[in-house]
C-alpha cells in the first residue's frame, strides 16, 4: 500500500503543467511543442484526453523531465510578449440594400423598377497589417485598405417614364465603387476571430441608363465611409470562414451627364447595407 501511494505521488510531481493567460493551471503530458500549438494530453478516470492550445493563450509551460524547464518558461513568456508584423486579408460578396429613400407613385411598374435598383449585390475586400500584434493578446489593431464594389439593377418594359415619355425598354443600373484605408480592430479567441472595421476614402458612382436604343450615363466622384463587423470560424491554422455586416457609401448631390455637370434639387443616396460571406487568410 505505501509503494502504490509512492508511486502515484511521484508520478503526480512528473507531471507537465501548463498555465494559460488566466491563470488556469493544467497537469498534463505535454507531447508536442512548435512554433504555434502545444499538444498535450490529460487523463480523466481510465481515458487519456488529448487537446490542442495555441501558444498566445498560454504564459509558460513546464516539462519536468527537462532539465532546462526553468529556462524554458521564462523563454516562452517572453515570446508571448514579442510583437511580429501579421498580415490578414479577406474576401467575400453576397446582398446589398441600398438606403436610398423609394417613393410611392401609384404606377405599379415604376414603383417595381425602384424597389428592384434598390436591391443589388456586393463584392468586398480587406487588406489588413497588424504592426505591433502581441501573440498573448486577445485584442489587436490594424492598418487596413478596404474596397467595396455594389452594384443596383432594375428593367422593365412598356413604361410610362415622367418627364420624357413612353419607353418600350428601360434599364438603369447604379453602380459604387469604394476604396478607402481603414482602422481595425481584432478580437481573437481559440475558434472565432471578430473584427471592427471603420473608415473614410473615395467614391466612384456611374448610373448608367438604358431607353430602348440610347443611354445615358451620369457619374460622380465624391468623399464617402465604411463601418463593419465580422465573425469568422477558423477552419485552420491561417484560414476562417465567416460573415460580415457592414454598411459604405456616401450621397450624390450631382451628376456629370454627357460632360454636364447637373446639380440635384435633392441629393441621392448611394449608401447601402450589405452582408457578405467572407473567407480569410491570416499569417497569424
Amino acid at each position: 500500500m505505501f509503494a502504490f501511494c509512492l508511486l502515484n505521488t511521484m508520478g503526480t510531481y512528473a507531471q507537465d503543467v501548463i498555465i494559460n493567460n488566466n491563470n488556469d493551471t493544467i497537469y498534463c503530458k505535454i507531447l508536442e511543442v512548435n512554433n504555434d500549438n502545444i499538444r498535450y494530453r490529460i487523463q480523466k478516470g481510465s481515458t487519456n484526453i488529448t487537446n490542442t492550445v495555441n501558444l498566445k493563450y498560454i504564459t509558460s509551460y513546464i516539462i519536468n523531465d527537462d532539465v532546462q524547464e526553468s529556462s524554458r518558461a521564462i523563454t516562452d513568456n517572453k515570446t508571448n510578449n514579442e510583437k511580429e508584423p501579421v498580415f490578414r486579408i479577406a474576401i467575400g460578396g453576397g446582398y446589398a440594400k441600398g438606403r436610398g429613400e423609394i417613393k410611392k407613385t401609384g404606377d405599379s411598374k415604376i414603383d417595381k423598377l425602384s424597389n428592384d435598383i434598390v436591391n443589388g449585390y456586393n463584392i468586398e475586400g480587406d487588406i489588413e497589417y497588424y504592426f505591433n500584434l502581441k501573440q498573448k493578446d486577445a485584442l489587436n489593431f490594424a492598418a487596413a485598405l478596404h474596397f467595396n464594389y455594389i452594384d443596383h439593377h432594375g428593367a422593365t418594359t412598356d413604361i410610362d417614364i415622367p418627364d420624357f415619355g413612353h419607353a418600350n425598354r428601360y434599364e438603369e443600373s447604379q453602380r459604387v465603387f469604394y476604396i478607402a484605408p481603414a482602422f481595425v480592430m481584432r478580437y481573437d479567441l481559440p475558434a472565432w476571430l471578430f473584427t471592427f472595421s471603420a473608415g473614410f476614402g473615395v467614391i466612384f458612382f456611374t448610373n448608367p441608363i438604358s431607353i430602348d436604343y440610347g443611354q445615358i450615363t451620369g457619374s460622380k466622384t465624391t468623399i464617402g465611409s465604411h463601418t463593419g463587423i465580422s465573425a469568422e470560424y477558423k477552419i485552420s491554422q491561417n484560414w476562417g470562414i465567416g460573415l460580415r455586416f457592414s454598411v459604405a457609401g456616401g450621397v450624390i448631390n450631382s451628376m456629370n451627364i454627357g460632360g454636364v455637370n447637373v446639380k440635384f434639387d435633392q441629393a441621392m443616396s448611394a449608401t447601402s447595407w450589405m452582408i457578405s460571406g467572407i473567407i480569410s487568410f491570416r499569417t497569424k
